[in-house]
């Protein structure tokens, strides 16, 4: 499945220096490989490799689909919490502590997000993923 970007990447919540509450790591007109999908607080959300080079959940309303396909290999899990569905490579979806682990950057679960996910390869120099 591919997306391509179209915005907004800040959010309209603004703190109170009025900068905003977060910039996605993105870039509009550039078109991102999703890597898994969740339902997140009744949003959908694509998990993409950002500019910064680690996997990140987006809002999928700040794309557009320009491929459709899923990979064959996806599961499918349901949980409780903010995070109530799950589509994703075998390892996203049987560890609930696997995505919190590969944003802590632990090597197990990059190691497991490079052997499942798709990506190309792991830049150790640069510490960010080859999407």
């Amino acid at each position: 499945m591919k997306v391509l970007c179209i915005g907004p990447l800040e959010s309209t919540t603004r703190r109170d220096d009025g900068t905003p509450a977060y910039l996605l790591p993105a870039v509009v007109g550039n078109e991102y490989t999703v890597r898994a999908m969740a339902l997140l607080n009744n949003t959908l959300g694509v998990l993409l490799v950002g500019e910064d080079g680690w996997p990140s959940y987006f809002p999928l309303d700040r794309f557009v689909v320009t491929d459709w396909q899923l990979p064959s290999e996806w599961e499918f899990t349901t949980r409780t919490g903010f995070m109530s569905a799950v589509w994703g490579y075998p390892t996203l979806i049987r560890d609930r502590d696997h995505f919190g682990a590969l944003r802590s950057r632990r090597e197990s679960a990059r190691r497991i997000f490079l052997e499942e996910s798709g990506v190309r390869g792991f830049d150790e120099e640069a510490d960010r993923f080859i999407d």
